[in-house]
């Protein structure tokens, strides 16, 4: 960085990559929950196939749940980058009122 370039923080465009990063997690919601309306029954996997029906079942419960997990943590990485640009905007307001001359 070039000596007294600085740099420059957009809340607007921080606000509005919040709302993308909330998009990410509603797709991995929706994936989360598309795999867990599966069921592991006899004609998923044959006869002889049947023994793992269970198991099958059990793991892509959990898998179901860790998505979740994950969009809920994407969903609350998102309210964070929000909240920078807020908080970068409401520290500069307040740093610049001293130079307002009394408007």
């Amino acid at each position: 960085m070039a000596p007294g370039k600085g740099y420059t923080v957009r809340p607007g465009e921080l606000a509005q990559h919040g709302g993308t990063v909330d998009g990410i997690a509603e797709r991995i919601r929706g994936a989360a929950e598309k795999g867990g309306g599966f069921t592991f029954g006899i004609d998923t996997f044959g006869i002889v196939g049947q023994l793992f029906a269970g198991d099958a079942q059990r793991v892509s419960q959990e898998a179901v749940r860790e998505m979740n997990d994950f969009a809920g943590d994407i969903r609350d990485l998102a309210g964070c980058v929000r909240q920078a640009g807020q908080l970068y905007q409401t520290s500069d307001d307040a740093l610049a009122q001293p130079f307002k001359g009394g408007e």
